[in-house]
C-alpha cells in the first residue's frame, strides 16, 4: 500500500505539473528564491547529491527550458527512476521551486542459478550492471543479451538467461540471474558441397571456423560461434568473385548446421556459377597523350579473372596516376560489357579535374603526441603539390611509428584557389606498458624478466606521465637459470628534427652458458647515430665500451680458461647496415634480410681486433596452399687481432646452439683445446646456411623441416694448441606452435657431418619459449 500511496502522489504531481501554465517563467525575469527537493520513495542518494547534479539552484534566473535541461541531466545520472516539478510564483520577481523524485534502489548482490561451467566473477565481467550502483531494468535486459553472447561465444550457442531483480533490505535489491547453459558444442566436421574450381584445403584456411583438435583447449578453436560463420560466409563470396565467380550463390540459408550430441557439423553449399575473365580493356581520358601510360596502369590483362578487387585496384591505380600531380579529385568510371566466352570488356572513363596544392595542414585527435612529431612523418608541407601518393605513404609512415590506433589523411575544401587543407586524423594508442616475461630453452632452461617502456616517451614532460615526442625508452631486468641482465635504452628517433637517430644503452649481463665451472660478466653501455642511407638501407654508427671480467674460474679447468681470468676494457666502434622487408617478423612468408656489422677494437684498452660480419636471409612462399614457406640464409664472418694483440677467447667467433646449428650444444662446433679438457677456442673465420621449410597445419601449427651446414675455422698462431672443427652439418624436424601470443620452438636435430671432437650420433632436441603476461 505504500507504494501505491507513493506512486498516486508522484502521479498526481507530474499531472499537475504538466498542467501547469509556465508560459510566465518565459514572459519575464524570474530567481528562484526557493528549491526543494522532496526524496518519494528508496533514498539511496542524498539530497545533497540531488543538488549537486541539478543545472540550477536558489538565485538563479529561471526558463522553462532550464527546468527542462536540469530534469534531464538528474535522470542522465542513472538515479532517477521518476520526477515531477512544480513552480509557484511568490512575486513579480521570484518563483519556488519543488521537484518530486523517486529514486530507483541500489543493487544489493547478484544471485546466480544455473552456471555450472562460468563463475560468477566471471558472469559478472561481462554485464554492466553493478553492485552499489542503481538498478537500471533496461540495463538488465541488455546484460541477459550480454550473457547469452558470451556463452554463444564458448560453444554454448542455445543458452538461455534470464534477469530479474528482488526487493531485499529497504531501497536495495538483489539480481537474479537464471541461466540455462545447454550443451556445448565442438565443431567436428567442416564440410563443402558443390566445389569444383577450388579444393577444399584452400577454402577451409580462408574459414575462421575451425574443427575441434587437440590444441583446441588453449587457442578456444573449434567452437561454434554465429559471428564468426557470417564472416566466413563473406570472406568466401569475396573470394569467389575475386576469382571471377561473380554469380556466385553462398548466403546464410545455404549453410547447414547439424547437431549430434555435443557434435556439430557445419556444410557449405555453394553455388559456383560461371567464371568471368577480362576481356578487352580501353582507357578514355581528355587527356590523349597518357592514355597509353593510363592503360599500363590498369594492370590487367585480358584472360585474367574479371573480379571486382582487381577492377577497384585498376581504378586507384588511375588515380594515384594523376594524384601524384594534385588531381586529387580523379574520376575514373568503369563500364563493362558481356562479350563472348564469359569475357568482360572493361572501359573506363577517366576525369582528370584540377590540379591542387596544399594550402594549410591540421591534426585532429592526438591527445599526447606532439604535433610536430607527427608533421614529420608526413614529408608534405604547405605550399606542396597534394601528392596523393606521398599522402598513402604518409599514412602508412605514421602508422608504423605505432603510437596510433588509426590514422587517416583526407583533403577539405578551402577558400584559396585550387588549394585544398590536408587534414590528419589519427586515434592515440597505448604506447607504455609494464609487462613481465617468462620463457625457457634448451641454453638457458628458465627466465623470468620485468620490463618497463614507454614508445612515445617525453623527458620534459612530468605532466603528462613522460609521453607525447616520440623518443623511445625501455628498462628490464632478466633473471634465469644461468643468467642474469639488466638494460636501460633511449633513442631519439629524430634528433634535432631531423631523420636522424641517437641512443644509448647500458647494460649490466652475467651467465654461465660456456661452462658451470666459470661465470661471464659484462658491463658498459653503447651510444649511437642511425639513419636512412637510401631505399630501404639503415645506417647505424656506434660506439661501445664495456668492461669484459671472468670469475668464478675452478682450477680444474684447461690453461686457456686460467689465462682468461681478470677484467679487460673493450672499446669499439662500428658500422652496421641493415636492409628489412619481411613480411612479419614472426612467420615472414615474404621479404628478405640482409646486415653487414663492421668494428674496430682498440680504441683505448689492451683488445684489439677487427671483425666483420654480414648476414643474409630470404623467404618465398612457394605454395599459399597452407601458406608453405621456403628459408635460405646464411651468415659468414672474421674476426682478427692487430698490434701484435691476439683475440681474447671470449670475443672470438662460435658456431653451435639453436639460433644456427642446431645439431650441436652451445658454441660446441670450432676449434679445442689439444688438452684433456678439450675447451672451445673459437676461431677466426666462420661460415654458416641453413635452409628451412615450414608448412602452416593450422592457426597455431606449424611443422618445419631443416638443413644447417657451418665451419669455424682456427687462428693461425694458435695452430699449436687448438685443432680445427672442420665442416659440420645436422637435419631435423621442429614444430612451431603459437601459444598465449608467442611461438614456442621445439627441434630435432640429428648430426649427419661431425669433426673427431663431435662424434656423438645422437639428436639434439632444442627448445623455446617466451610470453609477455
Amino acid at each position: 500500500m505504500k507504494k501505491f500511496y507513493i506512486g498516486c502522489i508522484i502521479l498526481t504531481q507530474t499531472l499537475l505539473g504538466i498542467a501547469q501554465n509556465l508560459d510566465f517563467l518565459d514572459e519575464g525575469t524570474f530567481r528562484i528564491r526557493d528549491l526543494k527537493i522532496n526524496l518519494l520513495e528508496n533514498k539511496t542518494v542524498s539530497e545533497s547529491y540531488i543538488r549537486a547534479h541539478t543545472s540550477f539552484k536558489a538565485g538563479d534566473i529561471i526558463r522553462t527550458r532550464d527546468l527542462d535541461m536540469g530534469t534531464k541531466q538528474l535522470f542522465e545520472t542513472g538515479w532517477v527512476k521518476d520526477l515531477s516539478y512544480t513552480c509557484d510564483k511568490v512575486s513579480e520577481e521570484s518563483v519556488d521551486v519543488v521537484l518530486n523524485i523517486a529514486i530507483c534502489p541500489r543493487v544489493e548482490s547478484f544471485y546466480f542459478i544455473g552456471n555450472k561451467n562460468f563463475k560468477d566473477n566471471a558472469l559478472i565481467y561481462e554485464m554492466k550492471s553493478r553492485i552499489h550502483e542503481p538498478l537500471n531494468h533496461q540495463r538488465l535486459r541488455s546484460d541477459a543479451q550480454r550473457l547469452e553472447k558470451f556463452y554463444a561465444s564458448k560453444g554454448y550457442c542455445h543458452a538461455k538467461v534470464n534477469i530479474t531483480s528482488k526487493p531485499t533490505k529497504e531501497n536495495y535489491a538483489k539480481i537474479i540471474v537464471k541461466i540455462d547453459e545447454g550443451l556445448r558444442f565442438k565443431i567436428k566436421d567442416i564440410r563443402f558441397v558443390g566445389i569444383h574450381a577450388f579444393k577444399e584445403n584452400e577454402l577451409m584456411d580462408l574459414l575462421l571456423t575451425k574443427t575441434w583438435g587437440i590444441f583446441s583447449w588453449f587457442t578456444k578453436s573449434g567452437i561454434y560461434s554465429e559471428d564468426k560463420l557470417q564472416q566466413d560466409i563473406t570472406q568466401l563470396q569475396n573470394f569467389y568473385k575475386n576469382a571471377g565467380y561473380l554469380d556466385v550463390e553462398l548466403d546464410r540459408s545455404r549453410v547447414k548446421v547439424e547437431e549430434n550430441g555435443e557434435a556439430m557439423r557445419i556444410t557449405f553449399l555453394i553455388e559456383e556459377g560461371e567464371k568471368y575473365v577480362v576481356g578487352n580493356l580501353q582507357v578514355i581520358s581528355e587527356e590523349e597523350q597518357d592514355r597509353e601510360a593510363l592503360l599500363k596502369c590498369v594492370g590487367l590483362k585480358k584472360g585474367v579473372p574479371a573480379g571486382p578487387e582487381a577492377i577497384e585496384q585498376a581504378c586507384e591505380s588511375i588515380q594515384d596516376f594523376y594524384g601524384k600531380y594534385g588531381f586529387v579529385d580523379t574520376q575514373v568510371d568503369v563500364q563493362r560489357a558481356l562479350a563472348e566466352n564469359n569475357a568482360i570488356d572493361l572501359t573506363f572513363r577517366v576525369t582528370k579535374g584540377l590540379q591542387y596544392r596544399i594550402h594549410s595542414i591540421y591534426i585532429t585527435g592526438n591527445v599526447h603526441t606532439q604535433a610536430r612529431v607527427i608533421l614529420r612523418e608526413l614529408n608534405l608541407a604547405p605550399g606542396d603539390i597534394l601528392d596523393r601518393k606521398r599522402m598513402k605513404r604518409a599514412e602508412q609512415r605514421l602508422q608504423n611509428t605505432g603510437f596510433f590506433k588509426t590514422v587517416l589523411l583526407t583533403t577539405e575544401d578551402c577558400n584559396a584557389a585550387c588549394e585544398k587543407d590536408l587534414k590528419v586524423s589519427v586515434e592515440e594508442n597505448k604506447t607504455g606498458s609494464v609487462f613481465f616475461s617468462g620463457g625457457l630453452n634448451s641454453v638457458e632452461k628458465f627466465t623470468f624478466g620485468v620490463t618497463l617502456s614507454q614508445n612515445n616517451f617525453d623527458y620534459k614532460n612530468s605532466k603528462d606521465y613522460y609521453r607525447g615526442a616520440g623518443q623511445k625508452f625501455q628498462l628490464g631486468t632478466t633473471i634465469g637459470h644461468n643468467s642474469n641482465s639488466i638494460d636501460l635504452s633511449f633513442e631519439e628517433p629524430w634528433l634535432f628534427d631531423r631523420e636522424l637517430r641517437f641512443g644509448f644503452n647500458l647494460f649490466r649481463t652475467m651467465n654461465k652458458f660456456s661452462s658451470d665451472d666459470f661465470k661471464e660478466q659484462r658491463m658498459g653501455g653503447e651510444v649511437y647515430l642511425g639513419k636512412r642511407l637510401f631505399e630501404l638501407v639503415e645506417g647505424k654508427l656506434y660506439y661501445h665500451l664495456e668492461q669484459f671480467k671472468l670469475t668464478g674460474v675452478d682450477e680444474d679447468v684447461s690453461q686457456v680458461i686460467k689465462d682468461e681470468r681478470g677484467s679487460r676494457i673493450i672499446s669499439k666502434v662500428g658500422f652496421l647496415m641493415e636492409r628489412d622487408t619481411r613480411d612479419n617478423l614472426i612467420y615472414p612468408t615474404r621479404g628478405s634480410y640482409l646486415a653487414w656489422d663492421n668494428q674496430v677494437a682498440g680504441l683505448g684498452g689492451k683488445t684489439k681486433y677487427f671483425r666483420t660480419r654480414a648476414t643474409a636471409a630470404r623467404w618465398f612462399l612457394v605454395n599459399p596452399n597452407h601458406e608453405q614457406t621456403l628459408l635460405i640464409g646464411g651468415k659468414a664472418g672474421t674476426v682478427r687481432g692487430f698490434g701484435s694483440q691476439e683475440v681474447p677467447l671470449f670475443e672470438r667467433e662460435f658456431l653451435g646452439g639453436p639460433d644456427d646449428l642446431r645439431g650441436f650444444d652451445y658454441h660446441e662446433v670450432g676449434p679445442k683445446s689439444d688438452d684433456k679438457y678439450r675447451e672451445n677456442m673459437g676461431g677466426q673465420n666462420f661460415g654458416f646456411i641453413k635452409t628451412e621449410y615450414s608448412v602452416k597445419m593450422n592457426s597455431i601449427v606449424r611443422v618445419v623441416g631443416f638443413f644447417d651446414a657451418g665451419e669455424v675455422k682456427k687462428f693461425g698462431k694458435i695452430a699449436a694448441a687448438a685443432k680445427s672443427g672442420g665442416f659440420n652439418s645436422d637435419a631435423g624436424i621442429g614444430l612451431r606452435i603459437h601459444i598465449m601470443g608467442a611461438p614456442f620452438r621445439l627441434d630435432f636435430a640429428f648430426p649427419l657431418q661431425t669433426d673427431k671432437y663431435n662424434k656423438k650420433k645422437a639428436p639434439v632436441i632444442a627448445y623455446s619459449f617466451g610470453v609477455s603476461f
